[in-house]
């Protein structure tokens, strides 16, 4: 059976399980691999404060979760859709958001140290606050802070 959009906004509130990764605030799931649900859209969905550090997200429809405080170290998040998605003082360093989608997105006070953005677009994102350090932008240039 294939699992639609609006199946996982109605999943999402009783905690869609995806390999094993219980989608849900504080959610423990280091290393979990997501990437054979490309098209799959967790929309608005509350991640704060959860482990997903080396989780495969490549090509997730991600607009709008909140990761506050989330652990998303060397997370795979290229190409992602991460539209309006917040990322206020959560741990990116590592993170590949290579041509991911950060329109409107809040990294304030995110560590992206070693984080790489290239080519990622970056239209109205905040960066208030956050943490580089070896970081990639979107054009190419490395910027520390």
């Amino acid at each position: 059976e294939r699992v639609t959009d609006e199946v996982v906004r109605e999943a999402a509130a009783d905690g869609l399980v995806i390999n094993g990764c219980v989608i849900r605030p504080a959610t423990q799931c280091p290393g979990v691999d997501m990437s054979g649900y490309s098209g799959l859209g967790l929309f608005n969905a509350s991640l704060v404060g959860a482990n997903l550090q080396a989780a495969n997200m490549t090509n997730l429809g991600l607009s709008g979760v909140n990761f506050q405080a989330a652990n998303v170290s060397q997370a795979k998040l290229f190409g992602a859709n991460l539209a309006g998605t917040d990322f206020s003082y959560a741990n990116l360093s590592g993170a590949d958001l290579r041509g991911a989608n950060l329109s409107w997105a809040t990294f304030k006070g995110a560590n992206l140290s070693g984080a790489n953005l290239g080519m990622a677009v970056t239209r109205s994102t905040t960066f208030s606050g956050a943490i580089f350090s070896g970081t990639t932008m979107p054009d190419g240039s490395v910027r520390n802070s």
